[in-house]
C-alpha cells in the first residue's frame, strides 16, 4: 500500500494516468442531502438560460416530482434579493403554467408547508389562481391559492362533491405589483396559517375537513385545466418549496440556512486544509461545522477537538477552521449550514520536501445542483473530475463535452447509486478520449436527483481546482 508521501507524489505528478492518481488521493467529494430531508418537492426554476422558454420544470429535492410546461413560460433573471444560489425565476403569462402528476401534498399530509416568492406584473386579473390543485375539469376536488396583484392572498378548497371550505387569507396591499413578496401556507393538522414576508397574518381551523382527493395539481394551470380564463397570474414566481412538516418562520426559505459542503478535507501526510467564513450582515450569527470521512461517518479533527465545532461570527466578522499538516494523511469533507448573509471558501495546501508549497482555492458546493458545467484544458494539462450523487435516489449522470468551437467531442454517462461517487480523468471516461490535446467545456446533468462535480487540473507539480457553473 502506498504511503501518505507516495500518495502526494502521485497527486502532484501530472501523469497521463490521472484516474489512478485520483483514486490514490481519494477525493472526498460528498454533499449533504439533509437540507431536503423533509422536502416533498422544490422548484427553483434554474434550468435557464435567462430569456429562454422553459421546456420542463425540475424538482431540485431529488424526489423526482418534475413538472410539465403549459404554454411558453420564460426563465427570467429577476429574482428576490439576498437569496443564495438563486439566479432565475419563472415568468408566467395568461396561457402559461406547470402541471404535476402527483397529489398536492395538502391533500394527503397531516402537516405540510407551501412556500413561494411571487412578483405580479399586472392588475387586470381579479383573482389569479397561482396554485390550482387539480388537473380535472370543473371547480371541485381542489385547493385554490389566489394571489391578487396589488391586493391580498388566500387559500380555500372544495371537497370532491364541490362543497367550499374557506380557509386563511389577507386583503389590502399584501402583494404589491412589481415587488417580490414571500408567502407561506402552513398546515398543522386541520389548522392553516398564512405568513406574508415571514409574519403570520391569518390562522383558521377547518372544523369539518373533507379534503380533496385529486391526483394532480398545477401552478397557474386553472385556465387550461378547469378551464377558465378568469384567473391566470401574469408575473414572476420563484423558489416554490413544499415540505412534509409544519415549518416555523425560522425554517422558511426566506430565513433558512443553506447547506453547503467543502468537498475535500485533507490534513497530515503533507496536506493542510482551511475553511474561511465571513458574516456580511449587521447581526451576529452562529452555525455548526461538522466533519465526515469519505464513508460519511463522523471524522475526528484534532485541531478542533472533535467531529464538529460551533462558529460564532460577529457582524462583518470572519472565522477560520484549520486542519494542520500534522501526522498521517486523513481525508474527508466539511458540512455547514450557513445562515443568510454568510459566505465562505476552502484552501488546500500541499507540502512536499524539496518543492515549494502548492495551494488551491475551492468554493463551497450546494446540494441543489442538477446541472454542472466546467471548462477544461487538456492541451498540455490533465483534467480530472470527481462526480457525486448527493441525493437519496440512483441517478444516471449524462456528460456532454464540447471543444472550443462548440463542436461535440463526445458523450458519456455514469450510473451512480444514492450518495455514491466516482473519480476519473475526463479523457478516461468512455467516449471522451477526444479531449486529449484540446480545450472546451463539459456539462454533467441528471434528469432526477442531484449531481455535484469537482474539477482538478494537473500541471507537473502544480494543481488547482476548476470552478463549476451550477444550476
Amino acid at each position: 500500500m502506498a504511503t501518505a508521501h507516495q500518495s502526494h507524489r502521485e497527486l502532484l505528478r501530472a501523469s497521463w494516468n490521472c484516474s489512478k492518481r485520483l483514486a490514490a488521493i481519494t477525493i472526498a467529494f460528498s454533499l449533504c442531502a439533509a437540507a431536503f430531508a423533509n422536502t416533498v418537492a422544490y422548484y427553483r426554476f434554474e434550468n435557464g438560460p435567462a430569456g429562454s422558454v422553459a421546456t420542463s420544470i425540475t424538482d431540485s429535492s431529488g424526489n423526482g416530482h418534475n413538472g410539465s410546461v403549459l404554454g411558453s413560460p420564460i426563465y427570467s433573471s429577476a429574482v428576490p434579493a439576498n437569496q443564495t444560489d438563486d439566479t432565475l425565476s419563472l415568468s408566467l403569462g395568461t396561457a402559461d403554467g406547470v402541471t404535476f402528476n402527483y397529489p398536492f401534498p395538502f391533500n394527503t399530509l397531516a402537516n405540510a408547508t407551501l412556500e413561494f416568492w411571487v412578483n405580479p406584473s399586472v392588475t387586470s386579473v381579479q383573482y389569479p389562481s397561482l396554485f390550482w390543485t387539480t388537473t380535472a375539469s370543473g371547480d371541485q376536488n381542489r385547493f385554490n391559492i389566489t394571489v391578487v396583484p396589488g391586493g391580498g392572498v388566500g387559500i380555500d378548497y372544495r371537497e370532491p362533491n364541490g362543497n367550499l371550505h374557506s380557509l386563511v387569507g389577507v386583503g389590502g396591499n399584501a402583494v404589491p405589483v412589481g415587488q417580490w413578496t414571500f408567502v407561506a401556507f402552513v398546515k398543522n393538522g386541520n389548522t392553516y396559517t398564512l405568513y406574508v414576508n415571514n409574519s403570520p397574518v391569518s390562522t383558521v381551523t377547518d372544523s369539518n375537513p373533507n379534503l380533496p382527493t385529486s391526483t394532480g395539481w398545477t401552478i397557474n394551470g386553472r385556465g387550461t385545466e378547469q378551464p377558465s380564463s378568469c384567473c391566470q397570474l401574469v408575473g414572476l414566481v420563484d423558489e416554490v418549496r413544499i415540505s412534509d412538516q409544519a415549518l416555523s418562520p425560522s425554517q422558511f426559505l426566506d430565513n433558512a440556512s443553506v447547506s453547503k459542503v467543502l468537498p475535500q478535507l485533507a490534513f497530515g501526510g503533507g496536506w493542510y486544509t482551511a475553511a474561511y467564513f465571513t458574516n456580511t450582515t449587521a447581526g451576529q450569527v452562529s452555525f455548526e461545522a461538522s466533519f465526515a470521512g469519505g464513508d460519511g461517518t463522523p471524522l475526528n479533527v484534532p485541531s478542533v477537538g472533535g467531529s464538529s465545532t460551533n462558529l460564532n461570527i460577529a457582524p462583518h466578522g470572519t472565522a477560520i477552521i484549520e486542519a494542520p499538516n500534522v501526522g498521517q494523511l486523513t481525508q474527508g469533507y466539511i458540512s455547514v449550514s450557513l445562515p443568510a448573509g454568510v459566505t465562505g471558501y476552502g484552501v488546500f495546501r500541499s507540502s512536499v520536501a524539496g518543492r515549494n508549497d502548492q495551494e488551491a482555492v475551492v468554493p463551497l458546493s450546494s446540494a441543489a445542483t442538477t446541472t454542472s458545467t466546467l471548462i477544461w484544458d487538456d492541451t498540455s494539462y490533465v483534467t480530472a473530475v470527481a462526480v457525486v450523487n448527493p441525493s437519496s435516489v440512483s441517478v444516471s449522470v449524462s456528460i456532454t463535452v464540447w471543444d472550443s468551437s462548440g463542436n461535440v467531442i463526445g458523450t458519456s454517462s455514469i450510473p451512480l447509486a444514492a450518495k455514491s461517487k466516482t473519480a476519473a480523468a475526463l479523457r478516461d471516461l468512455p467516449g471522451l478520449g477526444g479531449v486529449v490535446g484540446k480545450r472546451g467545456s463539459a456539462q454533467f446533468t441528471v434528469a432526477a436527483g442531484n449531481v455535484a462535480v469537482l474539477g482538478l487540473r494537473f500541471n507537473n507539480a502544480a494543481f488547482t481546482s476548476i470552478p463549476t457553473a451550477d444550476k
